[in-house]
């Protein structure tokens, strides 16, 4: 008696491999689904990280020129208020002493003061490959500090630094990343 093939027997079975195949189709959709899913997510990240490094590089590049345009010089610059006059074109700044802890034009959140800092900020001069606008920086003389705290009677000269505060403002590939950076340099003019 061969009862192996009986009519119920493969009558049973149909359309179980089928069904096996497409569940296995389904799990293999839903994971390829979830890895593009964290690619382009990865991609979107990696994306950011590179427009906010170049932000970032733009603006130390405005730092440096900033630095740089202050330490050669043998005089105090002319300090102009801010913001600028119109027509005249200003290199340095008199920091705002009203508040100068909170401060900043460029933090603001009135919009005019944001636009006065942009207006009056230097462009810098070189070529930045990749950004979407030049970066900007402003100079503001901080004021005057002494070598030294003695007083009374004597003929020593008087002796200090002129401190400035740069704030430079760079932009990456898109007008969304965008950094500040601010150091305070020191020049002895004396």
């Amino acid at each position: 008696m061969n009862n192996r093939h009986t009519p119920s027997r493969i009558a049973r079975q149909r359309g179980t491999v089928l069904l096996v195949a497409l569940i296995m189709l389904l799990v293999m959709t839903l994971l390829g689904l979830n890895s593009m899913r964290g690619t382009t997510l990865e991609e979107r990240m990696a994306g950011n990280w590179r427009d906010q490094i170049i932000a970032l590089q733009a603006a130390e590049a405005a730092l440096r020129e900033a630095e740089t345009a202050i330490a050669p010089g043998i005089a105090l610059p002319t300090l102009w208020g801010f913001p600028c006059p119109e027509g005249q074109t200003c290199a340095v700044f008199a920091f705002d002493d009203s508040d100068p802890i909170t401060r900043n034009y460029l933090l603001s959140d009135d919009e005019d003061d944001v636009a006065q800092w942009m207006d009056s900020a230097t462009t810098y001069g070189g070529a930045i490959d990749g950004t979407a606008d030049l970066p900007q920086y402003l100079v503001e003389h901080r004021g005057y500090v002494r070598d030294h705290l003695g007083t009374g009677f004597g003929s020593t000269q008087e002796t200090g630094r002129d401190m400035f505060q740069v704030t430079a403002r760079g932009i990456g590939q898109t007008d969304e990343a965008i950094r500040l950076l601010q150091s305070i340099y020191a020049k002895r003019y004396n």
